[in-house]
């Protein structure tokens, strides 16, 4: 395809229209999985935070009733060695913010101070954390939660598990919206385009069928297609413009007619008059006399040339101003 017709094809208003059609839909299809993606990383982080609270809550009833003993942590976490998916890390803190148990796999995790975490413990308030590990973020998830123990805090209880299957499920569904994109893009560039070629498809028929209109046919019109769009207008609003038409020529050809009679009514009296003349010999006075009638025939004449120029000048003068000077006059005989 030539430069030429790639530009007299973007010029098309059915193209024109498939293109936005095209270019909405895919900012709102980008919109709109933005929204999801976010929506869904929300919910499965929260989803992880209930897990992550479900187990703190049941290690602190553990610790309400019985004094810290390392055997006690040592079997809850080989429990969670056991797990395959969400397998969760854990330590507790004193009330000031000491180390007290540790469970395996933290040691190489880069944890922030702890500032934040004690001072949100001494006023009840959980800390939830995304830690690094190895250089990598958002790999685990740590909720940090006070133990309350008649009014006075007395641990701080540490739980965290890994974000790995979060991120992959993300990761999936984030491939899922990328495949699904050109299927979309295809299906919503025929859409657009099936739907610009219906909307403009009543443009050729009125471009058509008004070129088929001439003067000579302005008694034609423009079926409606009875669906009461804009469409619909257009169509009326083209009837009514050629029944104005149609009035103009008539009235036009009314006005000439009209005319023809008035400059052809004193010609014919001027020349039966100069016929009447000239069958005899005349007195000085008649040919005096009959000229004075010439030159009154010829200024009527010259006044009516001189209101056709006007009109030619401005036509909207015909019926407000000029017709009443062409009404039909009745000329003496001679």
């Amino acid at each position: 395809m030539s430069w030429k017709s790639g530009t007299k094809l973007l010029r098309r208003t059915d193209v024109k229209m498939t293109l936005w059609y095209v270019f909405t839909f895919l900012i709102s299809a980008l919109i709109i999985g933005v929204f999801l993606y976010v929506g869904l990383e929300r919910q499965l982080l929260k989803e992880v935070d209930r897990f992550i609270l479900d187990e703190t809550n049941e290690l602190g009833e553990i610790l309400r009733k019985t004094s810290v003993d390392p055997d006690l942590f040592q079997n809850f976490e080989n429990e969670a060695a056991t797990r395959k998916y969400y397998p969760f890390f854990f330590q507790i803190l004193d009330d000031q913010g000491k180390l007290i148990y540790r469970s395996k796999g933290l040691d190489d995790i880069r944890y922030p101070p702890f500032e934040k975490v004690v001072n949100n413990a001494r006023i009840g308030k959980r800390t939830r954390e995304d830690i690094s590990f190895s250089g990598q973020k958002r790999l685990l998830r740590v909720v940090s939660t006070p133990l309350i123990k008649e009014s006075r805090l007395i641990y701080i209880i540490q739980f965290g598990t890994h974000l790995y299957f979060i991120k992959k499920s993300l990761s999936d569904f984030k491939n899922s919206l990328l495949a699904t994109l050109p299927i979309v893009l295809i299906l919503s560039s025929l859409g657009g385009w099936i739907l610009a070629r219906r909307s403009l498809s009543p443009i050729g028929y009125i471009a058509s069928k008004t070129q088929s209109i001439t003067s000579e046919k302005l008694s034609e019109r423009l079926v409606s297609r009875r669906t009461g769009d804009e469409m619909d207008d257009l169509i009326r609003t083209i009837n009514e413009m050629i029944g104005r038409l149609e009035t103009s020529f008539k009235r036009l050809a009314e006005f000439t007619a009209d005319t023809s009679h008035e400059l052809r009514t004193p010609l014919c009296a001027m020349r039966g008059e100069a016929e009447v003349l000239l069958s005899k010999p005349r007195t000085p006075e008649e040919y005096q006399e009959a000229l004075v009638h010439f030159i009154e025939g010829f200024d009527r004449l010259n006044q009516m040339i001189s209101d056709l120029i006007l009109l030619s000048i401005r036509p909207e003068l015909v019926e407000s101003q000029l017709a009443p000077l062409f009404v039909e006059r009745k000329t003496p005989p001679p």
